[in-house]
């Protein structure tokens, strides 16, 4: 799929496929940022990292992942 394909994905997708897609990815996003910290408590609490350490590790173990940045662990 093209980056211009999914810019305008919208025009050849109907509201409600949209809408369903949406339903079915939301709880597994919802979740995925609800781990962040968990992972982070983790990290400092119980492995005893530093905060640097942490946000480093946490950062660099779903580097692939598209949009996952620094931002998202703060």
């Amino acid at each position: 799929m093209s980056s211009e394909y999914n810019m305008n994905e919208y025009e050849h997708r109907t509201y409600e496929d949209l809408s369903q897609e949406f339903m079915e990815l939301y709880p597994a996003a919802a979740r995925a940022f609800k781990l962040i910290p968990m992972m982070y408590n983790r990290l400092t609490l119980v492995e005893e990292m530093t905060h640097k350490e942490a946000v480093e590790k946490i950062y660099k173990d779903p580097h692939q992942l598209s949009g996952f940045t620094e931002r998202n662990i703060r």
